[in-house]
Formats: structure tokens, sequence, C-alpha cells
């Protein structure tokens, strides 16, 4: 999926190099936002503040934000999962 969206930036976009690095800052702020979210669901306030707080320092997050990497789009992707089965189970789903 990502080579996909690499693609249509560079068929939009042309082929500079910041076009990709834009969209990874977006999608490692998107990361961090989610990790937050994912740790204020299941645990509170406060564990959802120090969770962003760590992700946004974690240096294995922004070692994969600064190169071209897969796990750019995989890891919210994965988080944005995670968040949707949780809220599906606490509706009362069978997940």
């Amino acid at each position: 999926m990502y080579p996909i969206l690499l693609a249509g930036e560079y068929l939009a976009l042309g082929h500079a190099i910041l076009v990709p690095r834009l969209t990874q800052t977006v999608l490692g702020t998107v990361t961090v936002a989610l990790i937050s979210l994912l740790g204020y669901r299941l645990f509170g306030r406060s564990v959802g503040l120090v969770a962003l707080g760590v992700a946004a320092v974690y240096p294995a997050l922004i070692l994969v934000d600064a190169a071209l990497l897969t796990e750019s789009l995989f890891i919210p992707l994965m988080l944005g999962a995670l968040l949707t089965a949780l809220r599906f189970r606490r509706a009362g789903g069978l997940l």
C-alpha cells in the first residue's frame, strides 16, 4: 500500500524528495496521536498524556519517519485498527 501512496504522490506532485518526507511527517504525527488516544481509551487521561510524551521522543518512531519505510503507513493503520476493534468491543460487539 505504501508504494502505491508514493507512486501517487510522485505522479501528482513530481519527484521531489520533499513530498514523501512531508507525508511521513504527517503520518508520524498521526501515529503519536493514535498512541496517545489508545493509552487514553485503555487506561485514562494521565496514561494517554504520558504515552503522547514518550511516543513523541521515542527514537524508533523518529527513525521510521526519517527513512522511506513502509512502517510509516503501517503503524498508524494498525493503531487505527486497534482503536476500531476496541470501540467495537466496548459497544457490545462479539470481537
